[in-house]
């Protein structure tokens, strides 16, 4: 039996005196809920400040230099033929850089180091990210 924490629980569950496993559905949901969002990936939010334009990522603003870290995906194919994006828990390391256009808005390249090369992409909208723990 594993032990969590009964917060969310109703000192008449029978969660409440150690039996982890009879909790609430609602508790569940709300346990279950928090655990989906843990280490979750976010896109690359533009927003025009004072300063010019900046991007965050879950709402922390992200400085050129700066390491994050960028989701895995890999294309699968259904049974139709159709091809699928498929986004995996693991991301690689990679460091942020921008530098402003004709257009004002940043170009974001990111760079990352893999068996000492170190290769650089262009970001676009379909990328997710999160801070490296």
């Amino acid at each position: 039996m594993t032990t969590t924490t009964h917060d969310d629980c109703w000192r008449h569950d029978p969660c409440y005196d150690g039996d982890d496993e009879n909790c609430p559905p609602r508790v569940k949901e709300r346990r279950q809920h928090a655990k989906a969002l843990e280490g979750a990936w976010s896109l690359l939010e533009l927003r025009k400040t004072e300063s010019g334009w900046r991007h965050f990522v879950d709402g922390e603003p992200v400085h050129c230099g700066e390491t994050l870290e960028l989701q895995h995906v890999e294309y699968r194919y259904e049974e139709n033929g159709d091809e699928r994006l498929h986004y995996k828990p693991a991301g690689t390391r990679v460091r942020y850089e921008a530098g402003l256009t004709s257009t004002e808005e940043p170009r974001v390249l990111l760079y990352a180091g893999v068996g000492g090369h170190c290769f650089a992409l262009e970001a676009h909208s379909g990328m997710r990210f999160r801070w490296p723990k």
